[in-house]
């Protein structure tokens, strides 16, 4: 033999089942392509030299001299019946046979894995396959047939399944799921393929199938030599979408063909919450580096089978690379040079139907020409929803907001906000429009036009909402006069609460020049340590010396909503060391810049505006946070304020923390040169303390004044309605309702509104009394068919863009975007990855079959796509 030959001694019994058996004994040797069986003389005749020996494809049958015996063997693979060997070797019988297929056998007879004890009509059917009639094992049978006859199926008896080579008991496991051959089958959904991975060693193989919300009791896994199914049931709705008519009580089942041969004695599976989990055990250690075994057309299938099979799998390619090219643009990452190697990760990981991708030279769906089509149809299945919803709400306002690129380009960003149809506020990005110049007309022309592709009507265009920037509100020329002149005379234009209130908070210190030059001084300190590594160095060896928090130094600008707290707070906390660094740096290196900003640093004024701003900035951050959200409308912009404004006069008379522990602050910096006392705190209160919190109130008094249609919007407030008598105020209702009738014409006119208002008001005061006049707005939208005016007023208020923090969002994902290495992007890839990050659902929710058809919509695909 060309290979060594593998021995293994298989004393076996047989069955016990029938009283008059005799045994046979043998042993078994095997090389990759030979197997030999050697009989012990016990149990052999005399003449035991005119025994019948003959061979099928699967079994060898010994017919006895007496024509009344029999012995049998099923192998567990095929031989050569055309190439075997009959010898007598010192009183024992060698039979030596060629195998099929040159390989190892994990076990020489065909276990039949089976809980019942009978042969399932499976097992029958295999046996009639091979033309052997008796499947028992080692027995010599002695059952009064006639001379030369075989037992029929129904006489035949069953080997004992046996776990290992050796010939051991049954070992089947609780992981193993049989089906009663007598129970009626439930109908099946066959998948043609499902979400999985797999991880190899040499001796295994676990393969993961991502399948959420399974039923455990509906779990059946099926092993055979080089074949394994799932079947399953799943309450997971996204699972069940993808599936045309299946419900949770369908029962799926995904059937795969090996590559290679496993042991299904061995194999097992774990079902977790989202995973079930199989361990296949090879029969012979090596790579398989697939999972499934080349695609062939069987005997059976038919030519139609075979197309639909085709077909679809080339629909799950391009689903998967819809999917990779999804992820890509979700998470921000570069399409165009992580796409093909992300491909080819999901290859290597077993996804062998990506290949179908590539056809040739002709038919290649990797390449950079296919990358652009595959973008715009996804963005397209996300925009167009959203184009459709604003064009049948019944108002709508928009976002503005301009912008400079990393290529330098002049950019306008366009927002949204509208009602769905299901009566939900929403706020979405639209566009990112890249105009020449800032000017008023060249932006109102790249709104209209926007507008007109879109088909964006001018009637429901309501509200505009922009930083309030001269070329946006200008009362001659701006953006917002000219739209309100040619598109819809009823357009309101909002200044962002947000932009206002940075400007009034930085603008509250402009008249006191002390204030002015502590602003410089936190600009210095920041550059001074900023742009040098050394100083950086010193400054936290100092920190961690003297036990300061290890804080980085934060810039602080009028434009940035947040940074003078955060910059304020950084400096307080680390002030020791900031005095101690700023001193060795003028003493050892004859800084004079240094010198300076520490003898400013230890001054009792620096000290003491640090404490007021502590405690007065944290109420202005925590308002402006408030306006940043996207859920923010003018319902709340008028208590916020107002809570603002009475907790900073509070602070007039009531200091808070900060400037109440000024004293101690004092004694706890007297060390590092800083001298302070009452009199230098009381100085400080009269000069800046007072005036700088009486600026900061009646600045935000100007910047949020009551605006007539905004005050009138207010006529819904349950708080302003008297429960006890409705028609208290009745004047002053019918006054704000005038100014609504006489602004938004096209609504309806005054005695229309007057009279739905005076059965609303009732049922405001007696149902809506401990509403919030947001809820109260949108229970009235809710009865729209009775109120149809008051129904709009409500809308209108709640579409109108109080802030535009959604346009700087949305150029914070630009510059991640368009960065420095990407700054060649066009203006439409560019769209269309801003819309797919900021718009986009999560990958799970993602309709990926529908957006690969309507990709096959486009033009004539050589892949299928439906």
């Amino acid at each position: 033999m060309s290979t060594k030959m593998r021995e293994m001694s298989d004393e076996k019994q047989g069955s016990t089942a029938r009283a008059n058996f005799k045994k046979l004994s043998y042993t078994w040797k095997q090389s990759e392509d030979e197997l030999i069986m050697v009989f012990d003389q016990e149990g052999l005749t005399p003449n035991q030299k005119d025994l019948d020996i003959s061979f099928g494809d699967q079994y060898v049958l010994i017919k006895f001299p007496d024509g009344k015996q029999t012995w049998s063997l099923i192998f567990a693979k095929n031989i050569d019946r055309e190439n075997t060997k009959v010898q007598w070797k010192k009183k024992k019988l060698h039979i030596t046979m060629k195998k099929k297929c040159p390989q190892i056998w994990s076990s020489l007879e065909r276990v039949l894995k089976k809980l019942q004890s009978e042969p399932s009509s499976e097992d029958i059917s295999e046996a009639k396959k091979t033309d052997l009639s008796s499947v028992s094992s080692t027995e010599v049978m002695t059952s009064g047939q006639a001379s030369g006859d075989t037992p029929s199926p129904d006489q035949m008896s069953t080997s004992e399944a046996t776990g290992d080579d050796s010939g051991q008991g049954d070992t089947q496991t609780s992981d193993e799921y049989c089906v009663d051959k007598d129970k009626e089958e439930e109908p099946v959904y066959q998948l043609e393929h499902v979400k999985n991975s797999f991880l190899e060693k040499d001796d295994t193989m676990t393969v993961q199938i991502y399948v959420k919300e399974v039923k455990k009791d509906t779990v059946e896994v099926n092993m055979t030599d080089q074949t394994f199914s799932v079947k399953f049931s799943t309450m997971n709705p996204q699972f069940l979408n993808l599936h045309k008519d299946t419900t949770s009580d369908t029962i799926f089942n995904w059937e795969v063909k090996l590559k290679h041969e496993i042991v299904p004695e061995k194999c097992r599976y774990k079902l977790f919450p989202s995973v079930l989990e199989i361990t296949l055990s090879k029969v012979v250690s090596r790579r398989w580096c697939a999972l499934e075994a080349p695609q062939r057309k069987g005997k059976g299938q038919s030519i139609q089978s075979a197309v639909e099979h085709h077909t679809s799998l080339e629909k799950t390619a391009l689903i998967g690379a819809f999917k990779i090219m999804y992820w890509l643009a979700k998470e921000e990452i570069p399409h165009t040079t992580h796409f093909a190697s992300l491909l080819d990760l999901a290859k290597n990981l077993g996804c062998d139907y990506l290949n179908l991708l590539q056809k040739g030279e002709s038919v290649n769906y990797t390449s950079q020409r296919i990358m652009p089509e595959i973008l715009h149809s996804i963005s397209l299945q996300i925009s167009t929803p959203i184009i459709d919803a604003i064009q049948q709400s019944t108002y709508y306002s928009l976002l503005v907001d301009e912008t400079t690129d990393v290529s330098v380009l002049k950019q306008l960003t366009v927002m949204a906000r509208y009602f769905n149809q299901d009566l939900e506020l929403k706020t979405s990005f639209l566009t990112l429009i890249d105009v020449p110049d800032g000017k008023a007309d060249t932006l109102v022309a790249a709104l209209k036009q926007f507008m007109t592709e879109n088909q964006l009507p001018a009637h429901s265009f309501i509200g505009l909402g922009s930083d309030g920037a001269a070329v946006m509100v200008g009362k001659k020329t701006g953006v917002a006069t000219q739209l309100k002149a040619d598109l819809n005379s009823e357009l309101i234009n909002i200044h962002c609460i947000a932009h206002m209130l940075a400007l009034a908070a930085a603008q509250a210190s402009n008249n006191i020049p002390y204030l002015q030059k502590f602003k410089s001084i936190l600009g210095q300190l920041f550059y001074y340590y900023q742009n040098s590594a050394v100083r950086m160095s010193g400054l936290k060896q100092l920190e961690h010396i003297l036990g300061d928090p290890a804080i980085k130094l934060k810039e602080v600008g009028d434009s940035r909503w947040l940074s003078h707290e955060t910059a304020v707070r950084a400096v307080s906390q680390c002030l020791p060391s900031l005095i101690t660094s700023l001193e060795c740096e003028a003493s050892e290196r004859h800084d004079a810049t240094a010198a300076g900003l520490a003898t400013f640093v230890k001054s009792p004024s620096f000290v003491c505006t640090l404490a007021m701003l502590g405690d007065v900035l944290p109420h202005l951050n925590r308002l402006s946070k408030l306006f940043q959200k996207t859920s923010v409308d003018f319902t709340l912009v008028d208590p916020l304020v107002s809570s603002t404004q009475m907790t900073l006069l509070r602070l007039l008379e009531y200091p808070a923390e900060n400037m109440t522990n000024l004293p101690t602050r004092f004694e706890q910096l007297e060390e590092y040169g800083v001298k302070g006392s009452e009199t230098d705190i009381t100085s400080f209160k009269e000069r800046i303390y007072h005036q700088y919190i009486n600026n900061l109130v009646e600045n935000l008094h100007q910047r949020f004044p009551d605006t007539n249609i905004l005050d009138a919007l207010s006529v819904f407030d349950p708080e302003l309605i008297d429960k006890e008598d409705p028609s208290l105020h009745e004047w002053l209702q019918h006054q704000k309702l005038k100014t609504l009738s006489d602004h938004f014409t096209s609504v309806g006119s005054f005695e229309m509104v007057k009279t739905e208002f005076h059965s609303l008001r009732q049922l405001i005061a007696v149902n809506m009394k401990d509403h919030s006049l947001r809820d109260a707005m949108l229970k009235v939208i809710q009865m729209g068919d009775m109120y149809p005016a008051l129904a709009k007023y409500c809308m209108i208020a709640l579409v109108l863009p109080v802030s535009t923090a959604d346009c700087e969002r949305s150029f914070s994902t630009m510059a991640r975007i368009k960065s420095v290495l990407r700054n060649l992007l066009s203006q439409r890839v560019l769209n269309q990855l801003m819309c797919i990050s900021i718009e986009g659902p999560s990958s799970s929710d993602f309709n990926f079959p529908s957006c690969v058809s309507a990709f096959g919509q486009i033009r004539k695909r050589k892949l299928t796509t439906d």
